[in-house]
Formats: structure tokens, sequence, C-alpha cells
């Protein structure tokens, strides 16, 4: 069955998502690479390199009651035992991996267009989406309590693409899951 228009994300909301989303993943990238320690880390994810050095982005997952957090440096996957969402940096459009596929080692974007359900936005896929977004306001709220709100300013100082201020990160984030959520109800 092909996606209906209504399973079309608003245009305004994936252009906002879209912002976010390379801001949050640039975000990550620094605080991986912060002199101090790696944040992430600290923050509890587990970390796997690509076998080798620049065939890949690294791998970091968080396990969370019920679901799996996955990040590379070019988007993020969210995994319940019911399915799978990833999005990419540059595209904020929700999409279906196959379980099967988060076992193997992901190196690359690629590896998730060729293993993807391309069938359009479910409902399901949507409300994945925004608990990603939750998941980058209470990391982004984390931050804020641990190192100050001046440590993300000045990250944010050094992307020339930012979208939102170093006060707005977390809730810019909730408000997306919030629009998201709307957007869900509407595709049942």
């Amino acid at each position: 069955m092909s996606p209906s228009p209504s399973h079309a994300m608003p245009p305004e909301l994936a252009g906002q998502g879209v912002r976010l989303m390379h801001q949050q993943c640039w975000c990550w990238g620094a605080d991986i690479r912060r002199p101090e320690g790696n944040l992430l880390l600290q923050y509890g994810f587990s970390r796997q390199r690509p076998p080798v050095r620049d065939s890949g982005s690294t791998h970091y997952w968080k396990d969370l009651p019920g679901a799996r957090i996955h990040l590379w440096g070019f988007g993020v996957v969210w995994e319940q035992p019911d399915g799978a969402c990833y999005v990419n940096r540059y595209r904020f459009q929700p999409v279906s991996v196959p379980l099967e596929l988060l076992r193997e080692h992901v190196w690359t974007p690629d590896q998730f267009v060729a293993g993807s359900d391309s069938k359009g936005c479910s409902p399901l896929l949507a409300a994945q989406l925004a608990v990603i977004c939750d998941f980058a306001a209470a990391y982004e709220q984390w931050v804020a309590r641990e190192l100050g709100v001046s440590y993300r300013a000045a990250v944010l100082a050094e992307f020339e693409h930012a979208t939102v201020t170093a006060d707005q990160c977390a809730a810019s984030w909730q408000a997306m899951a919030e629009h998201l959520r709307w957007w869900a109800e509407g595709l049942k």
C-alpha cells in the first residue's frame, strides 16, 4: 500500500527536524571529542569503532528500559521489541529498519537504505521518532545540569549551522516530540 498524502510529514516540521538533528549530531560529536572525556560514555553509552579506520562511523548505543538507542555521526535508531526507527541526520523522515540489521555491524547510512522498509510513515514510526526527540531533550537537560549551559553554548559557537541556542536545546526537542505525537495521532 502506498502512503497517502497524510503520511507525509508537514514540510515545516520536517525542516525544523532536519536542523535540530544536524545540530544534535554535531553536538554529540563535540561531546565525544571533549578533551576532559567522552560525554556519551559518561552518560552510559557503549562504543564500537569500525574495524578499519575511516571505513565508517563509530557506533554508540545505550540500553534503556524496553528499548535501545543507537547513535552514529550520520543518524539515530530507536529500537524496541516491536520495531526500529532510523532517522538520518540530514533527512528527518523516520524509516523502519529490520531488527536483524541491528544485530549486524552498521557503519554507514547506506546499510540502512538497503535494509529499510520504505512503505511510508506509520503511527508507530512517528511515535518512535517522538521518543528519539524525548531522548535528545533528556540528554541536553543532563548536559546542562552536569556542565552548565555555558558548555553547550561554547560548543554551538563553533557550529556555523546552529538553529537553536544552548538554552533552547532541550525545550526545542521537547516541542518537536509534542508536534510529532500530534502528527502521529493524525496518522491513525
